[in-house]
């Protein structure tokens, strides 16, 4: 009967920790998904950004350019 217990606490414990496992491997996933989607929309924002003012910051870009190059 003891065998018994402590085998079905090692089977148990050998289970919750498969368990916990999983949700940390999941947790990591969502994570570093909702990091490269948040990552992503904030660099689409950034180009929008820029396709919207794009003379004016290709001007500002070409003067600081020459005035670093010449």
């Amino acid at each position: 009967m003891k065998f018994f217990t402590s085998s079905f606490l090692c089977t148990f414990l050998r289970v919750l920790y498969f368990i916990l496992l999983l949700l940390c491997w999941f947790f990591y996933w969502f994570f570093y998904s909702f990091l490269f989607l948040s990552l992503l929309s904030f660099f689409m924002l950034l180009f929008f950004i820029i396709r919207l003012f794009n003379a004016s910051l290709l001007n500002i870009f070409q003067n600081i350019i020459k005035r670093f190059t010449s």
